[in-house]
């Protein structure tokens, strides 16, 4: 099944694409402050970051991946 994008004015829910691993990098992962409250460790290098990107985006198209 093809996961479906929520959108409303104010808010898009979407699967990942892998050119969304810089902003992933930028705003969730490479942040300690904002690591901490999630259940990983942030990273360090943005490798880290394209590879758990498209881990997810592997998820997503085997659907094993839920909203």
């Amino acid at each position: 099944m093809k996961t479906p994008v929520l959108e409303t004015a104010r808010l898009i829910l979407r699967p990942f694409f892998i050119e969304d691993a810089p902003a992933v990098f930028r705003c969730w992962e490479s942040d300690p402050e904002v690591a901490r409250y999630m259940f990983w460790t942030s990273h360090n290098d943005i490798k880290k970051t394209i590879e758990w990107v498209k881990k997810e985006i592997s998820r997503i198209e085997s659907d094993d991946w839920y909203i």
